[in-house]
């Protein structure tokens, strides 16, 4: 059995790199319509972000006032019960001093 040298696999000419001629280079299409092509996919792009952009502000406004209406109902709420509270205890107070002038009055 034979043992294979792994410096000579390497040497060998069969693991050169890639190279394009310049046959095949020459069949590439010009610089200027590379950056054209470019141009119209980055302004494709754009118009494509511009557009999720849209979609994503206006999904974000429907739901700012969806929950601007759920607080300015829950705070409505609220400030009633902080009123009604107010009113009982502005009532109470009353009483209390009515009684206390009355029980000064005996």
């Amino acid at each position: 059995m034979e043992k294979l040298n792994l410096k000579e696999s390497v040497a060998d000419d069969s693991f050169t790199m890639y190279s394009p001629s310049k046959k095949s280079r020459a069949s590439f299409s010009p610089k200027s319509r590379r950056l054209e092509t470019n141009k119209l996919d980055y302004k494709q792009l754009l118009c494509e972000l511009d557009n999720e952009i849209e979609v994503y502000e206006s999904k974000a406004l429907n739901t700012i006032q969806m929950h601007e209406k759920d607080f300015l109902v829950a705070y409505s709420a609220h400030m009633g019960k902080v009123y009604k509270d107010l009113e009982r205890l502005k009532k109470k107070a009353n009483e209390n001093n009515f009684m206390l002038k009355k029980d000064q009055a005996v």
